[in-house]
């Protein structure tokens, strides 16, 4: 009934960051990510096929030879004769110890066979953290980056690009581009993306295939979403509340370079939802606010308790002119902007519109 209702059809298990495709030519539907989540037990790339639209799964298939790897649920990308997947493989801390790399099967081939898949060699953040501008490091700040949650992306050469979601604190909205030559090469660093909308936080990328477009909704940091970014704001109400054991569990937050009763803003802010265009994949731009938080918090609530992130989405209708999505959302009632207490489904109609 065009997500009006929803029921609980069935569960997949050892599914985690999993996305689902479909494949031409095939009725099955598919489910990839991976096993778990790897910063609590290490967890190996994982498929499974429904032949009945996810009630009932086949048993699980591993898809790699060794187990540490994270992703986000971003794009299986059907493209050049091959269907690909991003992850990354961690061998250190959270975001700057990640390898990139991405995984890939021809099209038509059996993707419940493992020696059918191709994963290529990853590419360490450490090794093109150099390329950071100098502009990204802000006196008194510590430096955190780190690249993760890839995207793989059919870019405007016809090859098949990772554009990855970049933990640049103190700054925000930057991202990583690599390319990648080859299903069995490892990927090449293209660029940092100075500018691109959300991209501290997960993002998933796709192009409309009626324009040609690169389309993204992401988590804009704006002095209207952040109040001001970086810099720490002053939180009325006793210091002890704000480092209380709720919001410290809240991923994200960085209350220790901040003086106490002030929490540190410094681009982790959900709490706007917008629509990103790229018409030459490089050159983004934040096009329309989607969702915005009506609460009538402050900005220091609105950023510790209001998100609207992590959105999974589809172009849909009739030359992709609309959008379908659903949003992890934290929203009147979540103890921290970061853990949702609600799922929500929203359609943009005539999105281009909007552009």
């Amino acid at each position: 009934d065009n997500g009006a209702s929803w029921s609980f059809v069935g569960y997949a298990l050892e599914q985690y960051w999993s996305t689902l495709f479909t494949m031409p030519n095939d009725d099955g539907l598919y489910l990839i990510g991976t096993s778990g989540d790897n910063s609590k037990e290490p967890a190996v790339i994982a498929i499974q096929r429904s032949a009945d639209l996810g009630q009932t799964w086949n048993r699980t298939v591993i898809l790699s030879a060794q187990s540490g790897y994270s992703t986000g649920p971003t794009p299986a990308l059907l493209a050049n004769g091959r269907v690909w997947r991003a992850f990354e493989y961690n061998r250190g801390a959270w975001g700057s110890g990640y390898d990139a790399l991405l995984v890939s099967a021809p099209i038509g081939s059996d993707l419940l066979d493992a020696s059918n898949w191709v994963q290529t060699k990853g590419l360490p953040f450490s090794a093109v953290a150099s390329n950071i501008p100098a502009d990204w490091s802000v006196p008194g700040f510590v430096k955190d980056f780190g690249w993760l949650e890839g995207n793989a992306v059919l870019g405007p050469d016809g090859a098949v690009y990772n554009v990855l979601r970049v933990n640049s604190h103190p700054v925000a909205n930057k991202a990583a581009v690599l390319r990648v030559p080859d299903f069995n090469q490892p990927p090449v660093f293209d660029r940092f993306l100075d500018y691109f909308p959300g991209g501290a936080s997960k993002f998933s990328v796709r192009r409309d295939p009626t324009t040609g477009w690169w389309v993204t909704l992401s988590n804009n940091i704006t002095d209207e979403s952040i109040h001001q970014a970086p810099g720490c704001l002053n939180v009325p109400y006793n210091a002890s509340a704000v480092r209380g054991d709720t919001l410290l569990s809240c991923s994200g937050l960085n209350l220790l370079s901040c003086t106490p009763g002030q929490v540190d803003c410094r681009g982790d802010s959900r709490n706007l939802l917008t629509l990103a265009v790229a018409k030459d994949f490089y050159t983004w731009s934040a096009v329309a606010v989607l969702l915005q938080d009506d609460t009538g918090f402050p900005a220091w609530a609105s950023y510790l308790f209001t998100g609207f992130h992590y959105v999974d989405w589809q172009f849909d209708g009739d030359n992709s002119e609309d959008i379908i999505m659903a949003v992890r959302t934290a929203y009147r009632g979540a103890n921290c902007y970061h853990n949702s207490n609600r799922i929500t489904f929203k359609a943009i109609p005539n999105w281009r519109s909007l552009t």
